[in-house]
């Protein structure tokens, strides 16, 4: 719902005609109710944090899912580190990060890192 700005269970950003949003819903049982229901082309989830998520997100993988996700690190390698976050580096879910930073005049700069497959 955040992603989508959810407001009366509509909603508020253009999502896409064929996007389909849940909310007031665990990650991990949402996003395995779309895998088994909705035949999904990608998932997208907010701020991955529960290992239910991450296994999840490895089931989609495993599926031919592509994801996007997010989650608060200051680098790939702090990830790694993350045993919450290693069982999806290692099965290379992602092809690649971007990491949002701060510029030292305040504004923000995107860094891409392609990921090894």
């Amino acid at each position: 719902g955040e992603v989508a700005a959810l407001e009366g269970g509509f909603p508020r950003f253009d999502v896409g005609q064929h996007t389909d949003v849940i909310a007031l819903c665990p990650k991990a049982e949402g996003a395995m109710l779309l895998l088994r229901s909705m035949n999904p082309q990608v998932l997208a989830l907010d701020e991955l944090t529960a290992p239910e998520d991450v296994a999840a997100v490895c089931a989609a993988a495993n599926c031919g899912v592509s994801i996007l996700a997010t989650a608060h690190a200051r680098s790939v390698e702090e990830l790694r580190r993350r045993a919450i976050y290693a069982p999806m580096l290692e099965q290379h879910v992602f092809a690649r990060t971007i990491a949002l930073r701060r510029a030292g005049d305040g504004t923000r700069r995107l860094e891409l890192e392609e990921l090894e497959c």
